[in-house]
């Protein structure tokens, strides 16, 4: 039986009658442990978080730590995103370190403005999982949906298709490289730099997707990563969907190749099948994974 607790990292919402329906489809082995969690309780002068500071970094640390311990829960999966996450990821961070010295931590799945607690926990190599919340699963292709299953199954995490921007960083000499995979949402891996949650880039491969950002403001948080020199500490680079109301793929795409053209050393693919659309294929952040021209696959070391 895998036991699962849901959690609301970010901003509130009632959590899906569909969710639970989806789960017993396609992880019929999963118990959602429903009579233990804390509904939202968002803040009246701040109602688009789901708990206040104080209540989530004491009380709501606590009665996760207590559900954990006392119920062996498995995963710990986001509701939904939103804003808040980077309010108090260091607590959730500190808590999964304790809990690593005694019993195995839960894994933490989810997506969005969940990219600060991966980021977190990257630095910690923990990892967690890059992947749809319980509230989005019904937004969810079927494909991403028993992609999922099988990752949480069996622990076998999918291959992504994906197109090559020019350059493909030919002048390596090779065709592939392999790291660890960090990132996730762009306007949180922007808003991480200088912070605690900026992870090492060294040896990493980044991904990245956003939503609801016209291509102007991509381009200014590329922008920022490129002044950081983070494009030439990574190993390579991942774009996966970026969506927003009245603009296509080509304004995004001609976004991303104008600002990797000066980067034609760095392996560099987009159309990952990750993120706000409705495929959003598991990734494993902190996993080993190769990145080719083609396809972005999971590569775990075998000691």
């Amino acid at each position: 039986m895998i036991k699962i607790c849901p959690f609301w990292p970010s901003g509130p919402a009632p959590l899906s009658k569909e969710a639970e329906i989806i789960l017993k489809r396609y992880l019929p082995s999963a118990r959602i442990e429903t009579d233990c969690i804390i509904e939202p309780s968002p803040p009246q002068k701040l109602p688009y978080l789901a708990f206040s500071d104080s209540f989530r970094m004491v009380d709501y640390i606590n009665h996760i730590k207590e559900v954990v311990l006392e119920r062996q829960i498995d995963i710990l999966w986001a509701v939904r995103g939103g804003y808040g996450a980077m309010r108090w990821a260091e607590c959730l961070v500190e808590l999964m370190l304790s809990l690593r010295e005694t019993v195995k931590p839960p894994v933490i799945i989810g997506f969005s403005d969940v990219t600060f607690i991966h980021l977190a926990l990257f630095k910690h190599k923990i990892t967690s999982i890059h992947g749809p919340m319980l509230n989005t699963l019904h937004k969810t292709d079927k494909v991403s949906l028993e992609a999922m299953s099988t990752a949480i199954q069996e622990n076998a995490f999918p291959c992504l298709n994906c197109h090559p921007v020019s350059g493909w960083g030919m002048s390596r000499g090779r065709n592939t490289v392999k790291g660890r995979i960090v990132g996730g949402n762009l306007s949180c891996i922007a808003a991480s730099l200088g912070t605690p949650f900026e992870p090492q880039w060294e040896d990493a491969i980044l991904i990245m997707e956003d939503i609801n950002d016209p291509p102007y403001k991509i381009d200014r948080m590329l922008t920022q990563l490129k002044l950081n020199n983070i494009f030439l500490k990574v190993k390579g680079i991942g774009f996966g969907s970026f969506l927003c109301k009245g603009y296509d793929n080509d304004a995004f795409n001609n976004v991303i190749i104008d600002k990797m053209s000066s980067f034609k050393d760095v392996p560099c693919v987009f159309h990952l099948p990750f993120g706000h659309g409705k495929d959003n294929l598991p990734l494993l952040i902190g996993g080993e994974y190769e990145l080719s021209p083609n396809t972005l696959s999971y590569a775990p070391i075998i000691y």
